[in-house]
């Protein structure tokens, strides 16, 4: 009886493995199809794009004025380099020239 649930248990878990693989597959080809090349960015970066302190991206963020981070694991955020790079395309400027961001 062992045996048998342990041969339901590898094809199972085969089976598993075969879909993820389809859809992993599938989610690449439909990216590279759709020419979305975006990535999740840390913190640093977005602070490189945006010539802006960790606390300004984080402030800003809560406040609503730029894109906020996605969760993705138990203590890991980023933020997807579109919605920056767009967001940096499109800030609104402050009263002090062009370079300047967002007042949180």
């Amino acid at each position: 009886m062992g045996e048998n649930f342990e041969n339901k248990h590898r094809k199972i878990l085969f089976l598993m493995r075969e879909e993820v693989t389809i859809i992993t597959d599938s989610v690449v080809n439909f990216t590279k199809a759709s020419g979305a090349e975006d990535s999740y960015i840390p913190i640093d970066e977005v602070c490189r794009i945006l010539n802006a302190s960790r606390s300004s991206i984080y402030a800003w963020s809560r406040a609503g004025l730029m894109p906020s981070q996605r969760i993705i694991g138990n203590r890991t955020a980023r933020w997807l380099r579109s919605e920056v790079v767009s967001y940096a395309n499109q800030a609104p400027r402050g009263p002090y020239g062009e370079g300047s961001k967002p007042q949180a």
